[in-house]
Parts: structure tokens; sequence; C-alpha cells
């Protein structure tokens, strides 16, 4: 019984607050534009009242006008929503960590401090993250955003940023304040399931939890990894070129880690993009202008691709998907221990190299249709040299095994070429029928003699 009673008592406090919940506005007749307004300040407020939890908050004041608020004034209220169409700074003047929730972000949400949760952030707007006021960050350093979905993620200064189970359109970075230079220390860290339009990162670290599915889909360019240096690198101003002629540093390796799916993309890589043991990438429709270099793990490609750069798979199982798709390999290309083609297609060749070619591991070979008799696929075409095999190969039609003898491999002219050989059973009757009609013209030649 009075566990049933608490339970009405705290269902009857909360419905009276909901009743309770009001609207409260800024009010836009005061000028925030060439100095900054005060959330603490009640006069800024319609009603002079500030907002407490439960009410419907709005500040909207113009695009150009900055409202500044203390983190520890609003954090871990939760509004019953909270429209923003202006700026708004949060400062953490006593370094405590605190949640902003609930807010429709279609100005500007700028968190000038560290240890800041945003939860529930959606719009069309900004959120930025400044923090510098220490020469290095550390694990403490850092801002989290969770359950968003919104238009552009800026990062300014030396902070940490985790991601978790979010939509964001774009995720940039910005000059530090006052100086030209990007920040090289800050990370920005996906968990769970995040769905990304671009990334532009530059010496900006990026890392994948245990058990995240990251999906980067968009139109934009993706550019991130630590840039080069003016003398390691071409003096064009083609991206490409710069990408080519660079040597990569091995430490400077941008490790895809676990679960991540690059859709219809272009990618500008500094460092050398790494498949790992627990890397499951997918690519489609995409280019990659980097070297993509694997020791374990596993990619799969579809749809029209294009790697400007090695694709180096000592140790990563390779899987082409779809019967239309073809992969252009601007650099050299090695295989690694299994290449599964799930189809052969009418598009081959499959992958076009334009430098060297090394063929090593397993080859599968699934096909839904019986391959044209007497045709032939080819696979790989390299423009450089073509070396070694495969050393041992799986056909499948239709999930059933087929006898390997029955294709003819061939690498002559730097290309790897499949010639289906199944005997043609009209073309064998035909021939039989030819023999035995030379045969009765034979005899009865003879019998006329």
């Amino acid at each position: 019984m009075k566990i049933k009673f608490l339970l009405t008592v705290f269902l009857i406090i909360n419905f009276i607050n909901l009743i309770k919940s009001t609207r409260v506005i800024f009010n836009d007749q005061i000028n925030c534009l060439t100095t900054p307004c005060q959330w603490n300040d009640t006069s800024s407020w319609i009603g002079g009242i500030l907002p407490k939890q439960g009410d419907d908050v709005v500040i909207n004041i113009g695009s150009r006008s900055t409202v500044v608020v203390d983190l520890n004034l609003i954090k871990d209220i939760i509004f019953n929503s909270f429209e923003l169409g202006s700026n708004l700074n949060v400062n953490n003047k006593n370094q405590v960590n605190g949640t902003i929730s609930n807010v429709i972000v279609n100005g500007n949400l700028n968190i000038n401090c560290q240890f800041v949760w945003l939860s529930n952030i959606t719009g069309s707007g900004v959120i930025t993250y400044t923090y510098q006021d220490v020469p290095n960050p550390s694990s403490s350093s850092f801002g989290k955003i969770s359950l968003s979905n919104f238009n552009t993620l800026n990062i300014i200064g030396l902070i940490n940023v985790e991601v978790t189970n979010s939509k964001i359109i774009e995720i940039i970075q910005s000059n530090l304040n006052g100086s030209t230079q990007f920040a090289d220390q800050p990370t920005v860290t996906f968990l769970g399931d995040n769905t990304i339009g671009s990334i532009q990162l530059l010496n900006t670290g990026i890392n994948f939890y245990s058990g995240s599915n990251f999906i980067l889909n968009g139109s934009q360019l993706s550019t991130f990894g630590k840039k080069v240096n003016e003398s390691n690198s071409s003096s064009s101003s083609n991206s490409s070129s710069l990408i080519k002629s660079t040597q990569f540093d091995q430490q400077e390796n941008l490790i895809l880690n676990y679960q991540i799916s690059i859709l219809n993309t272009r990618i500008i890589s500094y460092s050398n993009l790494s498949i790992v043991s627990t890397s499951k990438i997918s690519i489609e429709s995409s280019t990659i202008n980097s070297n993509l270099i694997g020791d374990s793990g596993s990619l799969s490609l579809s749809g029209l691709n294009t790697i400007d750069g090695n694709l180096n798979l000592t140790g990563t199982s390779l899987t082409l998907l779809s019967d239309h798709i073809q992969t252009n390999i601007e650099e050299s290309l090695s295989f690694g221990p299994k290449t599964t083609f799930n189809t052969l297609g009418n598009g081959s060749p499959l992958i076009t190299v334009s430098r060297n070619t090394i063929l090593k591991g397993s080859l599968t070979i699934f096909l839904t249709t019986e391959p044209i008799n007497n045709k032939k696929y080819t696979l790989i075409k390299s423009i450089g040299n073509l070396s070694g095999n495969f050393s041992s190969f799986l056909f499948q039609i239709n999930s059933q095994d087929v006898d390997s003898s029955l294709f003819t491999i061939s690498t002559e002219n730097g290309a790897y070429t499949l010639l289906y050989g199944t005997p043609d059973n009209n073309s064998s009757l035909t021939l039989i029928s030819n023999y035995l009609l030379l045969l009765i013209i034979l005899l009865i030649s003879i019998f006329l003699i």
C-alpha cells in the first residue's frame, strides 16, 4: 500500500509540474548584438522570470545576437522544449559536469568549456566545442554528444569529443581563435550507431569503439588525417597528386576499426587508412584518395569505386559484391588470404590497376547463374606487372560447388582471365552428326565405285 501511495504522489506532482509548464521567451527588444546578454538577468526574459524545468524556452532574437549562460544554471534541467534561433554561449566557471538536453538548435550552440554532455539535440544549426585553456588535452578534457540529429559539429581547440548514436550532416574543424593553425591533439570518438554526412578533420584523430557501427554517407568531400609538410609534398595544388607523391608515415595510420560503411563519398586522407583484425569495412560507389592497407579484418567493395593509392591487403579478406561493379586502383594492388567475387557480371574487368598487382591466397567465386560457355571473364586488369597466383580456388553456381577444372585461368598480358569450359551439348551433337554424314558419304562413294 505504501508503494502505491508513493507512486500516486509522484504522478500527481509530475502532473502538476506539467500543468505549470509555461512558455518562457527571451526579450527580442533588448540589444544583445554589441554586448552579449546574460541568461540569469531576469530583465532579459519577458515576464521577468527565469526558465525552469518543464518550461518551453525560446531564444530567437536574431542570428547575430548572443546570450551567455554558465553551465551551472542550466545543467541537468530538462526543459519541455528549447528553441534556439540565436547564439548561446555556454561557459563552465566552476568546471562541473553537466548535461544540456532537448534543444532544437537552428542557430549556434557554442560550448566554450569542457565537461559538457549534449543529449537529444536536433535542428539545422551548428554545435561548436571550443576549449584551449590547456596546452594539451587529457582524457578529462572532452565533451559528449548522444542521441542527437543536427546539421554541423564544429571543433575548435584542444578538446576531445565523443559521439554516440547520432546523425550529423558534417563534422568540421576550425582554426584556433587568433591563429591560422589547427590544433593537432583532439580526437573524435564514435560509439554505437552513427551516421555522418562528411568529416573534415585535419590533424585530428578518429577512434571507433568496440561494437560501433559507423556510416559515412554524403556527397561532400571528407578529409582527415595529419596533413603532410609542404617540404614533403609535391608543389602541385592538385589534391590527388599531393596524396600520390607523399611518403606516408606508417605511424600516422588512421585505423578504420569495427563496422564502418563508406557510401557515395569522396575521402582525402593524409594518413594511410588501416584495416585491422576487428574491422568490417564496406565501400560503395566512393573515391578514396589514400593508401588502404590491411593485415587482417575484411573489406567489401560494391558499385563504382576509385582508390587513388595502394590497396595492400596482405592479411585482409576482400569481397566484391553485385554484378555491376568496378574498382579502379591508381597505384598497386596486393591481395590478402581470401578474395571473393560474388558474381562475374557483364562489367568486367572488375578491378583495374594502374601499377603492379600481386596475387596470393585463395580465390572464391560465387555465381548466381551459370556463366556463358567459352566466354572470357576478365577479373583483374593490371597496367603494370601481374605476378603470383591464387594458391586455391573455389567456384560455386547457385550455392553448388563446381569442378574448378571447368575454368581455364589465364594471366597473360597483365589480365587475370577466366574461361568457363563446360562442353556445349548442342555443339557436340552437331559435330557427331557431321562425322556420321561424312562416313555415309564415304561408304556410298566406295559402293558406287
